[in-house]
């Protein structure tokens, strides 16, 4: 979550307090150009994952060179509302195996911008890749995981709880006051494999992150032996791309759904959804609406 130093943080329903938060969260805007105004009930796009095709195969290794990954469906992360310039491109992948998300990040820009030993809480500030995550039963934004990855594989994981599932403003914008928990967590068995590597005659850096899903939060946790074919979980990918503009930082946001900069914990229903496939057809995985 975008708090630093905080361990346990409760969001009170108050105007002064919603104020501050639009304005420690750059280029988090609070108009409907920028957040949009879908309901609670319509869902993003949906991307369809994959089983890993045999057993043996390894996903956690450089997603550049590896053939199991060469041969998935990747996607381009698209720029948050408000991002005219942008700096570089972003592909992600997705995997289910066993009891485990899998998902793999192929970053390129201009360079890299973050601390190797900055605060966890702060990870977002710096270069760094996203994975939100909903696996509950309800899935509809009252429980949901946030992991931040930063270059060196470092990460952040908190888990965001609400009384009641998160609703926009009557207006139809992000209700920046809803009241919500951060609990901060360690996510047993969380891995993480950064990397850098040449892809297209460009310099990019990697992550591939394993999510061990029987291992979440108590709502979010999925204890079968694997996710059964045809299960949705809600996702969404980001990476944090910063740059220096005029003397100041700035923050370029990609997004596998859209959502505005710095702006998911408050809109955890405009999430996708991943739907878990067969694995028998690799290439072909499609984005879909509902």
């Amino acid at each position: 979550m975008k708090f630093s130093g905080l361990t346990t943080f409760k969001v009170f329903g108050v105007a002064a307090l919603a104020i501050s938060l639009v304005s420690i969260w750059p280029g988090c805007k609070d108009s409907s150009a920028a957040t949009g105004s879908a309901s609670p009930k319509a869902h993003g796009g949906y991307v369809t994952t994959i089983y890993a095709p045999v057993l043996h195969a390894k996903l956690m290794v450089n997603p550049v060179t590896s053939p199991v990954w060469q041969a998935m469906t990747w996607r381009k992360l698209t720029p948050a509302p408000g991002h005219s310039r942008l700096y570089g491109v972003t592909r992600v992948a997705t995997a289910v195996r066993h009891d485990a998300l899998y998902a793999a990040f192929i970053c390129s820009g201009d360079g890299l911008w973050y601390q190797p030993h900055a605060n966890r809480a702060d990870l977002w500030r710096h270069d760094a890749a996203e994975l939100w995550l909903d696996t509950s039963k309800a899935q509809n934004g009252t429980n949901f995981l946030e992991v931040v990855m930063a270059p060196n594989g470092r990460t952040y994981e908190c888990w965001h709880r609400a009384a009641a599932p998160p609703q926009p403003r009557a207006n139809g914008k992000i209700d920046f006051a809803y009241p919500f928990s951060l609990i901060p967590c360690k996510i047993s068995g969380l891995a993480v494999l950064p990397g850098q590597s040449t892809f297209r005659g460009q310099t990019v850096w990697t992550l591939v992150v394993k999510i061990p899903l029987a291992h979440l939060p108590r709502p979010l946790r999925v204890l079968a032996p694997q996710p059964k074919v045809g299960a949705t979980f809600r996702i969404n990918l980001i990476r944090y791309d910063w740059h220096v503009a005029d003397g100041k930082r700035r923050l370029v946001q990609y997004n596998l759904f859209p959502i505005a900069s710095a702006c998911q914990a408050f809109a955890p229903y405009r999430m996708g959804a991943v739907v878990i496939g067969s694995g028998e057809a690799m290439g072909n995985v499609a984005l879909r609406s509902r």
